[in-house]
């Protein structure tokens, strides 16, 4: 992003303090509307951050950094989407329908849970595949339970597929079915019909 240290020199939050290794990237983020801070001039910073809140600093990132948020998925209703608040639902939204967000098992979405480094780590290797080098999204990848997905045209194929020879299948929302009986078809722990 070319930053300069030295010229974050400002602090917007009281409890970041000016001679941690950080000070300057927060204040950077915060004068580039990338990050908000948790309230009463705070920004928290060894807290966690929530699943939502990341969603809303990839897109605040986005924004600030000139790039487009493609839409090649469909939005999806996570089942618990009411629980997403309502300063994070549009970004939420957003990055889901990008594919740089994914759901947990049973299609919840975890607004308020902490997001891992994991997960984080995901979120980070999606962004720069979609966002900055769109050629990167196509094939294997996994979801945020580790479920294999598999892109083609930038969107998660679904029903029976053959993939290098071997024949998968994926549900409605993307995931690959292993260990089941499918259209009274064994598949198998690599997921491929038997």
């Amino acid at each position: 992003a070319g930053i300069n240290p030295d010229s974050y020199k400002t602090r917007s939050f009281t409890d970041v303090k000016s001679d941690a290794y950080y000070a300057a990237y927060v204040e950077w983020a915060a004068q580039k509307n990338i990050v908000k801070g948790t309230g009463d001039k705070l920004f928290s910073p060894d807290a966690p951050v929530t699943r939502e809140q990341m969603a809303v600093m990839m897109v605040n990132y986005a924004g600030q950094m000139g790039y487009s948020i493609p839409t090649p998925l469909a939005s999806v209703t996570f089942a618990d989407s009411n629980q997403i608040s309502a300063w994070a639902a549009k970004e939420v939204a957003a990055m889901q329908r990008a594919g740089i967000v994914r759901g947990k098992d049973g299609n919840r979405f975890d607004p308020q849970g902490n997001a891992t480094r994991a997960e984080g780590s995901a979120v980070l290797r999606r962004f720069i595949e979609v966002i900055i080098d769109p050629a990167a999204a196509a094939g294997w990848t996994k979801n945020d339970s580790g479920h294999l997905l598999y892109y083609q045209g930038g969107k998660a194929v679904t029903g029976w597929r053959e993939i290098s020879g071997k024949r998968y299948y994926f549900d409605e929302s993307g995931i690959m079915a292993v260990n089941t009986k499918v259209d009274g078809y064994e598949v198998g722990p690599d997921g491929a019909r038997r």
